[in-house]
């Protein structure tokens, strides 16, 4: 499928430019840790971790390079 491709906002340009200057960094991942104190129901988690990602576009972003410019677009959730 071809998505609309389109431009990086500049906060966006500034982490592409770093990174692509600066090899092996990842400085735009945001991490963080979960402590569950319960038993953990797996499928339902998983469940709930699609939906995430199904209503939520920036978590199917995309970057790519057309003609040395990045762009970036959303995939479909498969």
């Amino acid at each position: 499928m071809n998505q609309a491709r389109f431009s990086l906002t500049n906060p966006q340009k500034s982490i592409w430019y770093t990174e692509d200057f600066l090899s092996g960094t990842n400085i735009g991942n945001i991490c963080g840790t979960l402590i569950f104190k319960e038993k953990v129901q797996f499928k339902k988690l998983e469940q709930a971790v699609n939906l995430l990602i199904q209503n939520n576009d920036n978590f199917r972003l995309h970057f790519t390079l057309e003609n040395q410019v990045p762009k970036q677009y959303v995939e479909d959730y498969k």
